[in-house]
């Protein structure tokens, strides 16, 4: 008789039970502490993204991705739209979601993986509902795409590739080659930017069609090209950033090859909120701008939340885990765009250095509630606070949102 273990108690591994549960399969649900000593007796294991690729599961032939496994549930009229990259792709993802949910209402439209819904509840909720056909915009960590064999997306999107997660791969090029072998498992299109060609030189070869995200886009009076023949009226929306025309460009050029309209786009863009936790405003008090931007856990997302608010300076708060990121430009960005640092965590360190070479002041604290004390106590009416970490909050939370509750509290208490 065929058992399936599910390695990891979180999100994903509670998914997974559930959809078992329903479609009968026989499952454990495991982690380090209660799992088996042998595999042996087992048909698979699926682990759940958090699994590190050391881990010992990896030694046996039985591991199969939760992406593979779940494949043969997915209704052949489905369409999966993969989201990856280093950072942007839960907001890529996110406004893909809206664009075809706006765009083609009359054919459901899933958002999850990574970001969101896990894809077994997502699968079940179609099973649920005996639907056909439809979209399901994926977001698809390195985690998630590094064991994939049998798994296939119909679209893919790359937005960008730098170091990341050295803390869980075994070195950088294990990191890119997840990255890769999600974009190899791809069926009809690829979308990527021009910069990623280096460090993947095997993109351009790939058997199937591709649009080539421009270094430099076309920009005029708020329109954005996508093609010669459709631009896209960004002049009015609310995702910050000059970061975020990239993600814009990235699911619009996707929904208009999926039969969105331009006119269309431009008219839905407008009406997409910003992500909880990504440059989100969530008070004004004493005339200040407090930004939540927890989900910031790159240099590269770090340097892009503080262009966003160009020519004004912030006060930052950043720090928390090391994740092995060399934050080469962190001196620079801060030099630009900061006036003030408060560092925590296991990174502080690297922050105090570069604001010593930056010229910039900067405070060492031990907790949330000690920086946000700290920043609202030397800023004045008008100035920007931004909570944007540029490194993991595994150190002291659960994860990001976590740390964002936890930031939302300090600034309440501190009133």
């Amino acid at each position: 008789m065929s058992q399936i273990l599910i390695y990891g108690k979180w999100k994903v591994g509670q998914s997974l039970a559930r959809f078992c549960t329903k479609m009968e399969i026989d499952f454990i649900l495991c982690d380090d502490s209660d799992a088996p000593e042998s595999f042996e007796s087992l048909t698979h294991i699926i682990p759940s993204p958090g699994i590190p690729s050391s881990h010992r599961i990896y030694e046996s032939d039985k591991v199969i991705s939760e992406l593979d496994f779940l494949a043969r549930y997915i209704p052949k009229w489905f369409q999966i739209h993969a989201i990856t990259g280093t950072d942007g792709k839960s907001t890529t993802s996110w406004v893909l979601f809206h664009f075809l949910q706006g765009g083609l209402p009359e054919t459901p439209a899933y958002l999850g993986g990574n970001f969101g819904t896990a894809l077994a509840d997502i699968l079940l909720e179609i099973h649920n509902k005996w639907e056909k056909e439809g979209h399901i915009v994926l977001e698809v960590s390195s985690f998630m795409a590094y064991h994939i064999r049998t798994f296939y997306a119909h679209n893919t999107i790359l937005t960008n590739l730098h170091p990341d997660h050295l803390d869980w791969h075994k070195d950088l090029s294990e990191y890119y080659n997840a990255k890769l072998n999600l974009l190899g498992h791809t069926k009809n299109l690829l979308l990527y930017p021009a910069l990623a060609i280096p460090l993947l030189p095997e993109l351009p070869h790939f058997p199937i069609e591709s649009v080539v995200m421009p270094e430099q886009f076309v920009l005029d009076h708020g329109l954005l090209t996508l093609t010669p023949e459709a631009l896209i009226d960004i002049s009015e929306r609310q995702l910050l950033g000059e970061h975020n025309i990239v993600n814009i460009f990235l699911a619009a050029s996707l929904a208009l090859r999926l039969g969105v309209w331009a006119k269309t786009l431009s008219t839905i863009l407008p009406s997409i909120p910003a992500l909880p936790h990504r440059l989100q405003q969530i008070s004004d008090r004493d005339g200040k701008m407090w930004i939540d931007d927890s989900k910031s856990t790159t240099a590269q997302s770090l340097y892009a939340a503080l262009r966003a608010f160009a020519p004004k300076k912030v006060h930052l708060i950043a720090g928390w885990k090391d994740k092995g990121d060399t934050f080469d430009g962190l001196t620079e960005a801060l030099r630009e765009h900061c006036v003030q640092c408060v560092a925590i965590g296991e990174t502080k360190s690297i922050f105090l250095q570069a604001c010593h070479d930056a010229f910039v002041p900067a405070t060492s604290v031990a907790s949330m509630e000690e920086a946000v004390q700290i920043t609202s106590e030397s800023t004045a009416e008008g100035d920007i606070i931004l909570l944007s970490p540029g490194c993991s909050s595994f150190d002291m939370f659960e994860n990001y949102e976590d740390r964002a509750a936890h930031f939302a509290r300090a600034i309440h208490a501190s009133e």
